[in-house]
């Protein structure tokens, strides 16, 4: 009996050891990669970071809507693409649907 259990307790070993010798390979492996990947590919230079631009809204415009949104969510954001949507094609449930998220942003939680 405790034979069975001292063969037991040196397969358990070493089959862990197996495995986190199998998973420290693939973490060099993946890192060997993913250094290759940095040395060898192409080279890119940062792309300077460009001002918001939105057809038909003055840069004021801009700056209140992004001053909004900041205010709605209570955090600082950046607004990198503003899009006007006709009329028409804003249905009754689209926004309500839209009322009802920003509502539940709000300070309060949601406004029933």
């Amino acid at each position: 009996m405790r034979a069975n259990i001292v063969t037991a307790l040196y397969m358990m070993l070493i089959g862990m050891g197996v495995v986190f010798t199998a998973l420290v390979a693939l973490q060099g492996f993946i890192n060997l990669v993913a250094w290759l990947g940095r040395s060898l590919g192409p080279k890119s230079e940062p792309v300077p970071e460009t001002e918001p631009q939105a057809e038909g809204i003055s840069p004021e415009e801009q700056v209140v809507i992004g001053a909004a949104v900041a205010e709605a969510l209570t955090a600082p954001v950046r607004v990198y693409h503003i899009r006007l949507l006709p009329d028409e094609s804003q249905e009754t449930w689209s926004r309500i649907g839209r009322l009802d998220i920003m509502r539940s942003h709000g300070r309060g939680g949601r406004s029933q």
